[in-house]
């Protein structure tokens, strides 16, 4: 079984509104800059902890942050980066906030500068090493703003990484225990979202993560992730991995119960998206028998109801309000 192979395009943003470099800002991000500076320069950890919630009752769910709020906020956390130093939970919040108000590192005028600006504390790494909640943020923060990483940043990620997803890894309790203490799982589906990596080893990634889906059942949900993105038919800028290489991919997942393993059945779809073959219509038939979500469904269809759905898998969450994709062929 193959999968069809889908002519190549990719995505660009756009704004709705150009104003989100503006200098003025409204006095709603204003006062939501002075509690950012406020509570993280201050050393209140139960606040700092809360700090997502309380800005939400003050300017509403942070969904819908318009882009210019979050782009202005991104801007003040960058301003007060050394607040990270802190203690674990201050580092923790500024790594979930700055990279839900920069993702998906791309976009508005600005965002180049301020990737600049960031890539620096890669190399700095997580303060508070011993706090895996922290790990996982840390990489998290990383994967949501992936794609406006240039070429070199991405591949200097991976190398850094690059010991961790040998196949000696899979094999060895000590490596086991080390990853997981460093939030491997987040690990995973940020090296994932580097479509920058050459296809070979975006395809020994694959292959390695299906040879040991069955061993690491507490890894399933972002190994199966990390299939997904790593196979899919459509990236936002890079080259698709080849039919042959995804087909043993889908094969395997099929093999297991969707009804028990939902996300199988999205990353199939991401993975078959756009063909007509019969892997195509064998994955169909799985998802209707399964009761999968209609929009996964519109999604293998290629209707425009699924995009959304699939913007939120090659991303990890949804596109800032003010941010569209567009596809270009």
């Amino acid at each position: 079984l193959s999968v069809d192979d889908p002519e190549q395009h990719h995505w660009q943003f756009e704004f709705e509104n150009t104003q989100a470099d503006a200098v003025s800002h409204s006095a709603e991000a204003e006062a939501g800059a002075e509690m950012l500076r406020a509570l993280l320069f201050g050393r209140d950890e139960k606040a700092v902890k809360k700090l997502r919630v309380t800005l939400e009752a003050e300017h509403g769910e942070w969904q819908h942050w318009s882009l210019a709020q979050l782009r202005y906020w991104a801007d003040v956390l960058i301003e007060i980066k050394k607040s990270r130093f802190k203690s674990p939970a201050h580092e923790r919040v500024w790594l979930q906030l700055l990279g839900w108000c920069l993702r998906p590192g791309l976009g508005a005028l600005q965002d180049p500068q301020r990737i600049e600006v960031l890539w620096p504390l890669f190399k700095e790494g997580v303060q508070h090493r011993k706090v895996m909640e922290n790990w996982r943020a840390w990489w998290a923060f990383w994967r949501r703003i992936a794609a406006g990483l240039p070429t070199e940043c991405q591949l200097a990620c991976y190398e850094s990484v690059r010991p961790w997803l040998t196949e000696k890894s899979w094999q060895s309790r000590k490596l086991l225990q080390e990853r997981q203490s460093m939030g491997f799982d987040e690990l995973l589906r940020f090296v994932a979202s580097l479509e920058a990596i050459a296809t070979d080893e975006r395809q020994r990634l694959g292959d390695s993560l299906v040879a040991n889906l069955k061993k690491q059942p507490n890894l399933m949900d972002a190994m199966v992730w990390a299939l997904g993105r790593l196979g899919a038919r459509e990236l936002l800028l890079g080259e698709p991995l080849s039919d042959a290489a995804v087909s043993p991919w889908i094969e395997t997942l099929l093999t297991f119960n969707w009804r028990k393993f939902q996300s199988m059945g999205l990353a199939s779809v991401m993975m078959v998206q756009g063909g007509e073959g019969a892997l195509t219509k064998v994955v169909q038939e799985k998802l209707l028998v399964s009761k999968a979500p209609l929009s996964w469904v519109a999604l293998l269809a290629g209707e425009e109801a699924g995009l959304d759905k699939q913007m939120q898998h090659l991303l990890g969450e949804q596109l800032p309000m003010g941010l569209s994709a567009v596809e270009e062929f």
